[in-house]
């Protein structure tokens, strides 16, 4: 019997729920591996052909980026900027996550499984930007909104271009 992905799903709503920064953390990765897990085993079923030269997530979410289709594309950066949040909330212990971003991750986890079925990618790369370029773009929305989540919690207000000058965290 094949595990049950949904599992994750239902533990990172549990976790989620709570105030501490270990279940928020556990919450985030959760998410994460349901939705890269139902993407992989879907792209599988389907024997979609992944780059066997890249790491098993890089080939899922390439295969979605890669499409001309722009609900495709938008799965695969969903999927990068879902990673991002998942590697801050595993590796970089100087920043706790905020419940935005805990119900957040869930919600982009939640879109991911429900659109996956619904659009097949082909393996075509048309024009689409790079993978390493649409990680780094989810990378620095992932790092804005957590400057916005440290302001609002200082009581601090910044605007949409306040948050330029600060430098996204390494990959």
């Amino acid at each position: 019997m094949n595990f049950d992905w949904s599992l994750y799903l239902r533990l990172a709503r549990e976790l989620g729920g709570r105030a501490d920064d270990a279940s928020k953390r556990t919450a985030i990765s959760r998410a994460y591996y349901y939705a890269f897990h139902v993407a992989n085993d879907h792209l599988k079923a389907h024997r979609v052909l992944l780059n066997p030269t890249k790491g098993a997530h890089e080939r899922v979410w390439d295969i979605f980026i890669k499409s001309s289709r722009r609900e495709c594309i938008k799965i695969g950066t969903d999927g990068y900027r879902l990673k991002a949040a998942r590697r801050e909330a595993d590796y970089t212990a100087d920043r706790n996550p905020s419940d935005r971003l805990v119900q957040r991750s869930i919600q982009e986890a939640e879109n991911i499984v429900r659109d996956v079925p619904l659009y097949l990618p082909e393996t075509a790369s048309g024009n689409a930007l790079q993978a390493p370029e649409r990680f780094e773009k989810a990378t620095r929305l992932l790092t804005e909104d957590h400057i916005q989540d440290r302001a609002s919690q200082s009581g601090l207000s910044l605007g949409p271009n306040q948050t330029d000058a600060i430098e996204s965290p390494p990959p």
